[in-house]
């Protein structure tokens, strides 16, 4: 692999994304990813977008994988880091992290600061020509730490269920239990609550996304701007209720 082919661009890019603090990821792929580059480099048209997934490794690392685009002969990793997870979608600068040749398509980005949160954006090039994906990120931590997305429920419809997808982006797997019922909260202020279950244990491997369907004891209203759901899972072997709302930015917290 000639390493100067590979720094001809790669090394000239600067990113920044410029958006809405903390949006959901739903909407976050849709957001404009900017950058300086020089007068020769254009995006490709020919290649495809990067799809790129994430997940803790460890306290220390976080993997970082994208699946082979057609046509791209090197790839560059740019990331950013923060300790506020509210700020991720502002406007940063992403550096130059790592340079790949055409057949890589993961890398650990290992000897990171415990705690921390570590956006990328992963860039395919042929020749002067660039696709970028994404804006992805995950905290380095060997807590349970992953995302949720709903998005087949319409704000102000009534349900009998709740559909999610939910992308594990811990270093380990999370055992969503069908034993212990979940807890819709029409209102995540108030008190009343409605019981929801799965009728099977579900596990979500590191870095996999999976739909799990809570089927709801009676019909509610949904709105995602005050709704709060609180459910069974199994991390580590340890028992944790994972709590969802608006307030959450779609992340679960932990909670034993």
């Amino acid at each position: 692999m000639n390493k100067k082919r590979i720094l001809a661009i790669a090394t000239a890019l600067v990113m920044t994304v410029s958006t809405a603090a903390m949006m959901m990821p739903s909407q976050a792929n849709a957001m404009a990813v900017k950058s300086s580059v020089s007068s020769k480099a254009v995006t490709a048209s020919s290649l495809a977008k990067p799809k790129v997934t994430i997940h803790a490794v460890s306290a220390t690392k976080i993997k970082v994988s994208w699946k082979k685009i057609k046509g791209a002969d090197k790839y560059g990793i740019y990331r950013y880091s923060t300790t506020d997870a509210n700020i991720i979608f502002s406007q940063h600068t992403y550096k130059l992290v790592k340079k790949a040749g055409s057949t890589t398509t993961s890398w650990t980005n290992k000897g990171l600061t415990k705690g921390k949160y570590y956006a990328y954006v992963v860039a395919a090039y042929k020749g002067y020509s660039l696709q970028r994906s994404s804006v992805v990120y995950a905290k380095a931590t060997s807590d349970m730490y992953f995302v949720r997305v709903v998005p087949l429920t319409t704000d102000g419809s009534q349900i009998s269920a709740l559909k999610m997808k939910i992308t594990n982006l811990s270093c380990k797997s999370v055992k969503m239990n069908a034993n212990v019922s979940g807890m819709f909260f029409p209102d995540v202020n108030a008190s009343t609550y409605i019981a929801a279950s799965i009728p099977a244990d579900k596990i979500i491997k590191p870095g996999k996304t999976a739909t799990v369907t809570y089927t709801l004891a009676s019909p509610a209203s949904y709105d995602y701007s005050k709704m709060g759901f609180k459910f069974s899972c199994t991390y580590n072997n340890i028992p944790l209720i994972g709590v969802i709302s608006e307030t959450t930015n779609g992340y679960v917290k932990q909670n034993q």
